[in-house]
């Protein structure tokens, strides 16, 4: 495996358990057993790397999910399809519904934290 490769894989696990936010590049870096000035070689930031990260994972879901949808088949079996590999991706990624969600309240301002107090606060004045 290329040392990119490694540092997307690295990068990937990183992310998903710490977020965006939460994630060092040292920590990427040491995940790959390389030097950060070589982790810097290959990309110039976090978000260089986030988005990296981001296109392999749909590198690898968005042919397989473009073949289903063009294939000349019915309806029903397109959406069999999709949901068997919604539902395979989720099994071989556990971590990424928690880090989209985690992604998407901190792009907005949120945190996790915030959002569970509101809910609670939200739930006691309507008593459920």
């Amino acid at each position: 495996m290329k040392t990119k490769d490694k540092i997307i894989v690295a990068a990937k696990a990183e992310f998903q358990q710490k977020g965006l936010a939460g994630a060092r590049m040292q920590e990427i870096a040491d995940r790959c057993g390389i030097n950060k000035a070589l982790l810097h070689y290959h990309f110039n930031s976090k978000d260089e790397l986030f988005r990296a990260v981001l296109i392999a994972g749909i590198a690898d879901v968005f042919p397989v999910l473009m073949g289903t949808l063009n294939a000349a088949m019915p309806l029903r079996e397109k959406l069999q399809t999709v949901i068997r590999l919604y539902i395979d991706q989720l099994s071989q990624n556990p971590e990424l519904p928690r880090f989209v969600l985690k992604c998407s309240l901190s792009k907005y301002g949120f945190r996790a934290s915030r959002v569970r107090t509101r809910a609670s606060a939200d739930r006691a004045k309507t008593g459920l």
